[in-house]
């Protein structure tokens, strides 16, 4: 799947690099947003930053460190939402977060700019054709990814406007898992948790002693 990106908005007091991006492959398009990004994302706070690389020894020259700790602190910022609540969105990408497998099901509220109908009138994919209706699938990594880079917004509702992608806890992460996988980081969700973190400190380099 490919996809168009263009610029990074930032209200902070500092002025980023603002970057274009050609049709790309999905995890092409987000390595390349960390590569250009990251000294950002330094510059707005740095804390966990600081905090992570002192308490473990860890080498801040190494250029391979400062891009494993800002390819996942930027995914994670990128598709995590405030809180475990329908419509809660991120700081960045306007991501709904919408539960799944309760009664009643608030996907069924979401309307489908495609076909004009609820998700719940919308018949699902054949890959999907064990669900009831599209609302009632569970978005695997490659559809949450693939609806987010589109060009044109799929979605709408009432209350969060309109949006190209959503998803709840485990979809959410599971698509960050599998993109950082993608990009060559081991990642696993053992219930609700993702376990980046020590692979993290196995690949960093610490710092040396004279």
């Amino acid at each position: 799947m490919a996809c168009k990106k263009n610029s990074f908005e930032s209200k902070s007091d500092f002025e980023p690099k603002e970057f274009s991006y050609t049709e790309m492959k999905i995890p092409d398009f987000f390595g390349s947003l960390v590569t250009n990004h990251w000294k950002d994302f330094n510059a707005i706070d740095h804390s966990d930053y600081d905090a992570l690389f002192s308490e473990n020894e860890i080498s801040e020259e190494n250029s391979l460190n400062n891009k494993t700790f800002y390819t996942i602190k930027i995914l994670h910022e990128l598709f995590t939402s405030k809180n475990a609540s329908n419509g809660s969105k991120g700081e960045i990408l306007n991501i709904p977060y919408f539960w799944h497998w309760i009664n009643p099901n608030p996907r069924y509220e979401i309307k489908s700019l495609l076909t004009n109908k609820n998700l719940n009138q919308v018949k699902p994919p054949k890959e999907f054709a064990n669900y009831k209706s599209y609302a009632d699938i569970d978005r695997t990594p490659y559809l949450f990814l693939s609806e987010l880079v589109i060009e044109k917004e799929l979605y709408h509702t009432a209350t969060e406007g309109y949006f190209s992608t959503f998803g709840w806890c485990s979809e959410r992460e599971m698509a960050f898992i599998c993109l950082l996988n993608t990009l060559g980081y081991e990642g696993k969700v053992i219930t609700n948790t993702i376990i980046v973190g020590q692979n993290l400190l196995f690949r960093c380099v610490k710092k040396t002693t004279n």
